[in-house]
């Protein structure tokens, strides 16, 4: 008797993701850092600090 909540067997296996090819430097890890921080300490201080901070340092 088939199980109806069981899926179907199948012969597909997906192709195994590869990394990407580029890792971020120290001052795009820092550029990265700073700009959410201002974003959460713009949103706590104060509303369009939070939106614009972020935009300044992009």
């Amino acid at each position: 008797m088939n199980n109806p909540f069981q899926p179907p067997e199948s012969s597909y296996e997906p192709s195994p993701i590869e990394p990407p090819d580029f890792t971020p430097s120290n001052e795009d890890r820092n550029l990265a850092l700073i700009a959410h921080l201002s974003g959460c300490a713009g949103i706590l201080g104060g509303g369009l600090i939070g939106f614009v901070g972020p935009l300044i340092i992009f």
